[in-house]
């Protein structure tokens, strides 16, 4: 009987140490802002030089910050990182590696599980696909414009992307 107790009582302790734990790890990961999750990660792939801006989708608590990094010269390449909300703060999903800062990527994009990210040109004001508007984001030294879709299921992917320029 004593030793079933003990048992027991152990088992309970080491249950509690193991759920606090996953919460400090939870907490350790999350941070108040997606900017500051994205100046805390370590070993990126492609480097911050500068964060440009972040978009937020509140019903889905995701946020999108695009940025800056350096292939051969600073600022010459197109990143955004992806972030979810949850109870303790943002933290990092992916990184999308957009692609080279250049005119000749006008009309170019990449998809990452139904996110999809392009370069237009500055002259573009608004980017639609089937029902769904873009967020855009102008990088106003390069003289284009980034524009992203999210939550794209796998049909509204192979819709025609539509590119209204200002008047």
């Amino acid at each position: 009987m004593k030793k079933s107790v003990v048992t027991l009582f152990g088992i309970i302790i080491f249950t509690i140490l193991l759920l606090s734990y996953f919460e400090y790890k939870e907490k350790q990961h999350a941070f108040s802002t997606p900017e500051t999750a994205l100046n805390n990660l370590k070993e990126m792939d492609l480097e911050v030089v500068e964060i440009i801006s972040t978009r937020f989708f509140e019903k889905e608590s995701v946020a999108y910050t695009f940025y800056y990094s350096k292939i051969n010269r600073p600022k010459d390449y197109l990143a955004v990182a992806k972030f979810n909300k949850n109870n303790h703060g943002w933290r990092f999903e992916n990184v999308i590696g957009v692609g080279n800062i250049d005119l000749n990527n006008v009309g170019n994009s990449v998809e990452k599980n139904g996110t999809l990210i392009g370069f237009s040109d500055y002259g573009v004001k608004s980017v639609e696909l089937d029902v769904h508007k873009a967020e855009i984001v102008p990088l106003e030294e390069k003289q284009l414009k980034v524009w992203l879709f999210h939550g794209l299921n796998h049909e509204e992917k192979e819709d025609e992307i539509q590119f209204l320029h200002m008047d």
